[in-house]
């Protein structure tokens, strides 16, 4: 059975999840993910984003495309 967390799509070995502390910050932080980054083992965009207050996470190739 593959096993992976459920907030971070982990495996066990790799969740850090429990160690994640949020920093507050007054400045928003938009982080544009390549679309394959999820289904690399140590993508980092997620946790970039989950350790900021005003951290926001979009998936995409380029800014244009989000609009669409």
């Amino acid at each position: 059975m593959n096993e992976s967390c459920q907030k971070c799509q982990k495996p066990p070995a790799l969740c850090v999840c429990s160690l994640i502390k949020k920093f507050e910050t007054t400045t928003r932080l938009l982080v544009l993910q390549h679309p394959q980054e999820p289904d690399h083992e140590l993508g980092s965009a997620w946790l970039a984003v989950e350790c900021l207050s005003q951290g926001q996470l979009k998936v995409g190739l380029s800014w244009p495309n989000l609009a669409k």
